[in-house]
């Protein structure tokens, strides 16, 4: 169908079948569009691709790969700029700020004083649940001296003050020295897990901690 066609809804003219062929188009002149908008509707910008027309304006494109890409950026906006609730990234934000998720840790230790391994500030009201996956291995020697631990817990944040929700559960799993240790503390609004190493040895901690925003 080449040069300007309008299909008119009068005369009814019967069904239409088989398939329709449309010149390209372009995004001043859509090969497919409206009588009394002219410059708004589809057309081919490239292979394999429909583009969107508003106005003669490309707005959105659709490629074979089943990519929709605004040309304009507001779509962009919506999805990743606007920090509105309804969009993306004040999700990720929220996530993110919450602290919630898996975070992989690691600090060495070269005495036997408790060091943070991390840190988790808790804003008022909130309640988090903890678990922590931490494995140590001694590295200035040759061997395998070290150990495994598995710390878990829950705690809030009550109008500014930290409680801990029960007992921590703390499992040794192996240790080949008792002075080897994990344990959590509260310091003001952060909870912290701490390690505990070996006077005069090196020790290199590492784990994961995954974090539950209740």
């Amino acid at each position: 169908m080449s040069d300007e066609t309008s299909l008119q809804p009068t005369p009814y003219f019967g069904e239409l079948t088989g398939k329709v062929f449309a010149d390209d188009g372009s995004m001043l002149a859509p090969s497919m569009s409206f009588d009394r908008d002219k410059d708004t509707g589809f057309y081919r910008p490239a292979t394999n691709t429909i583009g969107i027309s508003n106005g003669g304006m490309r707005t959105f494109t659709f490629d074979e790969d089943g990519l929709l890409t605004s040309e304009t950026s507001n779509y962009e906006l919506l999805v990743i700029n606007d920090n509105d609730i309804t969009n993306k990234k004040y999700v990720d934000d929220a996530i993110a700020a919450s602290g919630a998720g898996d975070t992989e840790i690691a600090i060495s230790t070269i005495n036997a004083t408790a060091t943070t391994i991390h840190s988790q500030a808790m804003a008022s009201g909130t309640t988090y649940g903890f678990a922590a996956f931490i494995s140590c291995v001694r590295t200035d020697i040759a061997g395998t001296v070290g150990g495994y631990f598995e710390i878990s817990g829950a705690y809030r944040n009550q109008s500014g003050t930290i409680v801990r929700i029960g007992v921590m559960d703390t499992k040794k799993m192996f240790r080949d020295d008792e002075g080897l240790d994990v344990n959590s503390v509260i310091s003001g609004t952060n909870v912290l897990i701490k390690v505990t190493g070996l006077a005069a040895k090196t020790f290199d901690w590492k784990g994961l901690l995954r974090i539950v925003l209740v």
